[in-house]
């Protein structure tokens, strides 16, 4: 169409109406009534250009086939019209019709796909909906104007309100209207025009839920009331919606260097549209004998994230019968506010990944209802039946055994269950949230239907985008030191040769890109060109924690479940181990003949109300010691309550 308008003024037909077409600035057109009966007008050329497809702008006088309805209309009111059209078709497609939130989403695609520069508020799409819906049209969008009061009459209103109904076994609404309308009589001598009885309970109804529960209820009522979700969570297309977070888990495993893990953290993130699981990560938290334990990191989290952004080809189960297909960042990524999920850098990572991150409050589960859910089904359906693991730690205290003597399985052996039942169970069985459809079908349904396109990101460029550069010194030809590691490369050494002779005889300063999560390598920002040098570690202590394919999906052959060939053997080397410490348990009983005295002892003083002496205490001790020593070895352990060896 733009091909018609070279010249200064060109001779169209809009709408069956002879007109003069103009560019003018900033994409828009002018057009001018040749019969000198309306007034001109500056139109979008987005409008133009949708009703030159449907026929309704013609080069040259070729009469529409479709006129409006309106002929009292001016162009640019038909073309505004038809506009809204688009949006309102585009609306009556979705399911709810009324929400403000799916009123939004259309809004951006319709003008994303139109380029229309001016697009609807929200409300004025969804007064186009209700009055197409009722009447077939859009025509004649009456702006409803508010009814307007006195200062006097709202004044009046927060009083009544503040004195009569927000109080604890205050008066109800009919109760606080009737003192209103009493006490502005009383007042007022009808010279001011007060609330009727619609307008007070329709203000009544404007007041904030949780203010009004807490006034009249109190503060737990009111804490309560802000845990319910009052609204579902809608989506219309996958990744619109992404949450993420991590759940500690109590479980017995063995690591690579032989420990006892005893606690592992898992980071997950989840589709809220299809209920697809994008990525997992797994930690290690909690090892045996080993004081401190890790808490939750940054470097965990980013390693979830590029998880859940990179394809995972590796990723096949039962003879590549059942495949990984999941991957993407989300429009709106939802995380709460403990942990490190809150921080800058991983904020930092999602937006230069094309996402947007939303921080809940800390301590609100309810926020994020899909990824809770899923730890709750992950809980009942693939932890409860892999050996090693003992459920909370209100739960654990019932087993017979503390949770270092479950331990069979390896940490890569349980991160690999864990993906074999995302894949092989989790997203092959019916969903009631999703219509009775699996979260696989519903996420190739999506793809298929949708002019999604799932982004392979450059990860390396992702990181060094998002971490802030840190200063370090140069150490000559030993290169930069991090963490008590040096870094060097030959291009380094190179540039500290560079630096040394145009420089005051100091070692040079520059700046280091550097990650817990990447700590094989460095990046070192040249000073003078901005060229990022990389430098390895010379002697380096850091293992590498990532999973070869063969490790990471160890049993794929078979699908998760209680007779996995991998569970089944390891449930049976945890049984047996728990016989032969139920046999020696039998085989040398506890002597608890020293403890028995020695309670007796301090059951008789305590009747007649004198303390035992502290001689009578180290020879009852020193008789109970050196009977009990007699029955364990040195290597013997009283974990857990046991007093029994092993």
């Amino acid at each position: 169409m733009l091909s018609q308008l070279n010249a200064t003024f060109t001779k169209a037909n809009l709408y069956g109406e002879e007109v003069l077409l103009s560019k003018a600035a900033n994409d828009h057109i002018g057009v001018v009534p040749t019969s000198g009966n309306g007034k001109p007008d500056i139109i979008p050329l987005s409008r133009l250009h949708l009703a030159f497809k449907r026929g309704q702008l013609t080069f040259p006088f070729d009469v529409p086939k479709e006129l409006p309805e309106a002929a009292n209309q001016t162009p640019a009111q038909r073309l505004a019209q038809d506009m809204m059209m688009q949006y309102v078709h585009r609306m009556m497609q979705q399911e709810h019709k009324s929400s403000r939130r799916i009123a939004q989403s259309v809004i951006n695609e319709v003008s994303r796909e139109y380029e229309d520069t001016h697009p609807p508020s929200v409300s004025t799409l969804l007064r186009a909906v209700k009055r197409f819906t009722e009447y077939g049209n859009v025509a004649h969008l009456a702006r409803k104007r508010p009814q307007r009061f006195d200062d006097a009459a709202e004044d009046l209103f927060t009083e009544i309100i503040a004195d009569v109904y927000l109080k604890i076994g205050g008066a109800s609404v009919a109760e606080a209207w009737i003192e209103y309308k009493k006490t502005a009589q009383k007042r007022f001598k009808g010279k001011v025009k007060y609330f009727s009885r619609s307008t007070f309970y329709k203000k009544v109804k404007q007041l904030h839920r949780l203010i009004v529960i807490e006034a009249r209820e109190g503060v737990k009522a009111a804490r309560q009331e802000a845990r319910t979700v009052q609204h579902s969570l809608l989506t219309s297309k996958i990744l619109q919606r992404v949450e993420m977070d991590a759940v500690h888990i109590n479980v017995g495993l063995k690591n690579e260097k032989g420990q006892i893990v005893t606690q592992v953290i898992l980071y997950t993130l989840i589709d809220c549209y299809s209920r697809c699981i994008l990525g997992h990560y797994l930690q290690e938290k909690k090892i045996h004998r080993v004081k401190g334990y890790k808490d939750e990191s940054k470097a965990s989290i980013l390693q979830s994230l590029i998880h859940a952004l990179s394809p995972k080809p590796s990723m096949s189960f039962v003879n590549g019968q059942f495949h990984w297909s999941m991957y993407g960042i989300g429009e709106l990524n939802v995380m709460d506010a403990s942990g490190k999920y809150c921080s800058h850098d991983i904020s930092g990572f999602i937006c230069a990944a094309g996402g947007d991150p939303q921080i809940t409050e800390a301590g609100a589960g309810y926020r994020k209802p899909y990824i809770e859910r899923f730890f709750g089904t992950l809980r009942t359906q693939c932890l409860s039946i892999i050996p090693g693991y003992v459920g909370k730690m209100k739960e654990a205290k019932y087993y017979d055994y503390p949770v270092e003597q479950h331990a069979c399985l390896t940490v890569k052996q349980f991160d690999a269950l864990i993906s074999n039942y995302i894949v092989t169970r989790y997203h092959q069985q019916p969903h009631k949230g999703l219509g009775m459809k699996t979260p696989q079908q519903v996420w190739d349904e999506s793809l298929h239907n949708s002019t999604a396109i799932l982004k392979v990101h450059d990860i390396d460029r992702l990181l060094r985008k998002n971490i802030k550069p840190i200063p370090r010194t140069l150490q000559g030809h030993q290169g930069i030191q991090i963490n008590n590691v040096f870094y060097n490369s030959d291009a380094l050494k190179d540039l500290f040769d560079f630096m040394k002779d145009t420089g005051n005889g100091n070692n040079p300063e520059v700046e280091c890109v550097y990650t817990a999560l990447e700590n094989h390598h460095i990046w070192v920002k040249h000073p003078y060109t901005g060229e990022l040098i990389v430098a390895r570690p010379k002697d380096s202590p850091f293992e590498d924690e990532t999973f070869d394919a063969e490790d990471q999906i160890e049993g794929s052959k078979h699908e998760f479940g209680f007779n996995h060939p991998l569970i089944a053997a390891k449930r049976a080397e945890r049984d047996e181990h728990f016989e032969a410490l139920a046999e020696n348990k039998r085989n040398n009983p506890l002597n608890t003949e020293a403890i028995k005295s020695q309670t007796n002892m301090f059951q008789t003083q305590s009747k007649t109300d004198s303390a035992p002496t502290i001689g009578s205490i180290s020879d009852n001790l020193e008789i109970g010691l050196n009977q009990a020593v007699t029955r364990f070895d040195d290597d013997e352990e009283f974990e857990g309550g046991e007093l029994y060896g092993k």
